[in-house]
């Protein structure tokens, strides 16, 4: 488990990947919120968690594309 995790957390060439590791904290954040309202609440916030939840997402995108311009693959859009 630690090796899978660490493996989401850098890039190919074993780099940190602060975006990538905020991405995941904020998807499991949004699970954390979208459970607290809808069980704890008893009212379900769908825009928060969908907020908090295209927050994570979107870190994540950007990490996994940066990644595939930073280590000079070329893409299916062109690449560098």
């Amino acid at each position: 488990m630690k090796a899978w995790l660490k493996g989401c957390i850098t890039d190919t060439l074993g780099r940190p990947e602060p975006k990538m590791a905020l991405g995941i904290i904020a998807v499991i954040a949004a699970i954390g919120y979208g459970l607290w309202a809808a069980l704890i609440n008893n009212k379900p916030d769908w825009p928060g968690f969908l907020a908090i939840s295209g927050v994570g997402t979107a870190l994540m995108g950007a990490s996994a594309v940066m990644d595939d311009r930073n280590d000079g693959r070329p893409s299916r859009g062109g690449g560098p």
